[in-house]
Formats: C-alpha cells, sequence, structure tokens
C-alpha cells in the first residue's frame, strides 16, 4: 500500500514535471493563445454592447419624436436610456477587466523572447510585443473616451427629463455628445486596425516558429 502510494507521488511528480517543461517556441505560443482566451470576455462584451447601443438608439428617437406636452412619456423613456447607459458602463469595465487580463498574460511571454535562439524569431517577437504595447494603450485610450461620452450621453438624457429646457442648452449637450462620439469613432478605427496589426504579427511568429 506505502509502495503503491509513493509510486502514485511520484508519477504525479513527474507529470508536473513534464507540464512545466517545454521548448521555448512552445511556452511562448502558450502564453500567447492563453492570452487571446483571457480576451473570450472581451468578444463578448463587444457584442453585448453593440446590442445595447441599437436599443439605447432607439430610444433616443422616440424621445425626440415625443411632442412638449407628453412630458411623463419623456421621462420614462429618458429614464430607461438612463438605465442603457449604466449598463453599457457595466459592460465596458468588463470589458477592461478582459482585456487587462490578457494583456498581464502576454507579459508574461516577453522575457522569453530574448530566449528565443534565433536572430529571426528574437526581431518578429520583438514586433508581436510592439503591436501588442500600441493596441494595449490604444484600448485604455478607448476606455477613457468611452467613459467620457457616456458621461455626456447620460446628462442629455436628464436633460430630456428636465421639464423646462432652453432648445440652446440642449443643443450644445448634443454637440458634445457628437464631438465625444466623432473622437470614439476614430479610437475604435485605430483600435481595430491595431488589433489586425498584432494578429497578423503573432501569426507571421507562429510560422517563423514551426
Amino acid at each position: 500500500m506505502a509502495k503503491s502510494r509513493w509510486f502514485m507521488l511520484g508519477f504525479c511528480f513527474l507529470i508536473l514535471f513534464l507540464s512545466g517543461c517545454g521548448t521555448t517556441k512552445e511556452k511562448v505560443q502558450r502564453y500567447l493563445d492563453d492570452a487571446a482566451r483571457e480576451e473570450q470576455v472581451f468578444q463578448e462584451q463587444q457584442q453585448l454592447l453593440k446590442e445595447a447601443e441599437e436599443a439605447e438608439t432607439k430610444l433616443y428617437e422616440q424621445l425626440l419624436a415625443l411632442e412638449q406636452q407628453q412630458y411623463d412619456q419623456s421621462v420614462f423613456l429618458a429614464d430607461q436610456a438612463v438605465q442603457s447607459v449604466q449598463k453599457r458602463r457595466e459592460l465596458v469595465e468588463k470589458e477592461k477587466e478582459s482585456v487587462e487580463k490578457g494583456y498581464e498574460v502576454f507579459e508574461q511571454a516577453v522575457p522569453l523572447f530574448k530566449e528565443l535562439n534565433e536572430e529571426q524569431l528574437v526581431v518578429q517577437a520583438k514586433k508581436v510585443r510592439e503591436a501588442m504595447e500600441k493596441r494595449y494603450d490604444l484600448y485604455m485610450s478607448l476606455h477613457e473616451t468611452y467613459g467620457s461620452f457616456l458621461d455626456l450621453t447620460e446628462k442629455l438624457y436628464h436633460l430630456l427629463q428636465e421639464e423646462e429646457v432652453s432648445l440652446e442648452m440642449f443643443q450644445v449637450q448634443v454637440e458634445k455628445v457628437a464631438g465625444a462620439y466623432e473622437e470614439l469613432s476614430q479610437l475604435t478605427d485605430r483600435f481595430n486596425e491595431q488589433t489586425d496589426t498584432y494578429n497578423e504579427e503573432k501569426k507571421n511568429l507562429y510560422k517563423i516558429m514551426q
């Protein structure tokens, strides 16, 4: 019985040892693949955000279509829109957590880049790192800008809940929201382009490592 127990313990330690082994190339690819898996939540939140934005746009259109005497209905719809903004805040935070976790896993691969034997691999790994760092920085800027955009949007909905609000005040807020949205759109395009660049550089690294 004792021999059997020691044998099993020894076998388990062997498995653990072997699982920690592997070439530097294999470890690098494992970390990069794990980083991508960590961002699956990010992808899910993107879809949920899109759905929330589309539903909120319909609410806004309904609000604009209301007559002045339909104040109660305006307050009701504006309140729903505010709740939608709050929901989007929650989704964006989950999205950010996912991106941060993915980046943390990616960072574990970085020290291994220097251990790659071939110069071609080292050069390509550097490109992957630079692409990821630029992508991460862009996402952080995007997240901050999205937060500001939500603040302005929520303020607009609160204005629509007021019984007496000047047209000038409303138009000023609409222009602020439009300006923030334009900045957000540009950052989103840059982030998506950088994501494509990172995926391409990673793909090239995998090809060289084969």
